[in-house]
């Protein structure tokens, strides 16, 4: 896989997003703003100027969900369990308090509050305090301006998102890390011929790979059964008033981002995930699409076989050159390519736009994530005093 950029233009893309990283993350703490400005942009130039990704990428989206994760434990290790409880029973689940204005602290960065990270109008550890100052949206226009980021992100980014961003992604790219393929899960996926004499596995059969759509709606219909908004589909305080539906996500989680991921080494979350079936309508406005080139391919099938979401199948080496909806953009397609055939390229282009995909979904993680890693940086000098 040749690198998109050269090392020059590579450093001073790398530099810009370091800057900016620092500006997000050193406003509360300049240490931590040079840590993230540092560990940003030397992602991004080890990703634009090397020829392999896999393991960088890896190591960046990994990062990602423990910081996330460390994050949550850290906060119920602050306020406590008998006080996480008592706020879980009183947990204001409605989109907005219409013509009534909510200013206060949030321990757990809410869904809806993340956005106003990207305004600027969260405050964070005002008055010495662990947690965050937000303002809770008081009007239908105040909610639509905070929707707006999200919308944006999984349009732009498309199934981006599950690949480079999303922590509960990192998780299961955790689980499903090394080679030692387990199960391959014959019954569920398609058969397809080599050179006219030997059987070999394909991408998932039709079936499904639409059950994703059917849990999407399933998910949908009882969250509004709950009377709870569609944004709060990954809030542990929503699903933790609901044991029953706490222990099925469990259980769900056990199975699809344990499990599965190890014994298959695929991301089978990312397979069935609401979030991501929502980024997937995304894939048809998003400006970035992976495309085989047919005049370089030779048909030696490396890409089905390390594609971790089955995305890309003998249907897309024959006929269509272009992976499924269920490509996450993770770019081991490409760095498995022995002749270069496949890239990311711009919409309805021939122009490679892997140069530009890189540092722009590198620093919107970057903006998404920085509530997270200043909360730990609030917390584990506390926590650990304790100890």
């Amino acid at each position: 896989m040749k690198p998109p950029t050269s090392g020059q233009t590579a450093a001073i893309v790398a530099g810009l997003i370091g800057v900016i990283s620092f500006y997000v993350y050193g406003k509360p703490y300049a240490w931590l703003g040079a840590l993230a400005g540092g560990a940003f942009g030397l992602v991004t130039f080890l990703l634009l100027s090397g020829r392999r990704m896999r393991m960088v990428r890896r190591i960046f989206i990994v990062s990602v969900a423990i910081v996330v994760w460390l994050d949550l434990f850290l906060t119920l290790e602050y306020i406590g369990i008998p006080a996480f409880l008592e706020w879980v029973s009183i947990h204001n689940r409605f989109y907005y308090i219409p013509s009534v204005t909510s200013v206060g602290f949030s321990y757990i960065p809410c869904t809806r509050f993340l956005p106003q990270l990207i305004y600027g109008t969260a405050i964070f550890g005002q008055y010495n305090t662990v947690g965050t100052t937000v303002v809770f949206p008081s009007t239908l226009e105040s909610l639509v301006l905070l929707m707006i980021p999200y919308i944006a992100t999984l349009i732009f980014f498309g199934r981006g998102w599950c690949g480079w961003m999303c922590y509960f992604g990192g998780t299961v790219e955790a689980c499903a890390g090394g080679s030692n393929q387990r199960w391959k899960l014959g019954a569920f996926r398609q058969k397809f011929l080599v050179e006219g004499h030997s059987v070999a596995l394909g991408g998932l059969k039709d079936e499904v790979r639409d059950i994703k759509y059917g849990f999407l709606l399933g998910t949908l219909l009882l969250l509004t059964a709950l009377v709870t908004p569609v944004f709060c589909i990954v809030c542990w305080a929503v699903w933790f008033q609901f044991p029953v539906l706490l222990a099925a996500l469990f259980v769900l989680f056990v199975a699809f981002v344990a499990i599965l991921p190890f014994m298959t080494k695929k991301r089978w979350w990312c397979l069935i995930c609401p979030v991501g079936t929502l980024a997937e309508l995304g894939n048809h406005l998003s400006p970035f699409r992976v495309k085989i080139d047919s005049t370089k391919c030779t048909k030696c099938y490396d890409c089905i076989y390390d594609c971790h979401t089955y995305a890309i199948t003998p249907e897309t080496i024959e006929t269509t050159f272009k992976p499924n909806a269920d490509c996450d953009k993770c770019g081991l397609c490409m760095e498995s390519c022995p002749d270069d055939a496949i890239d990311l390229y711009w919409r309805d282009s021939n122009r490679r736009a892997r140069g530009w995909f890189i540092p722009l979904v590198v620093g919107a993680t970057a903006m998404w994530y920085s509530w997270f890693a200043i909360e730990v940086a609030q917390l584990l000098p506390m926590i650990l005093g304790k100890l």
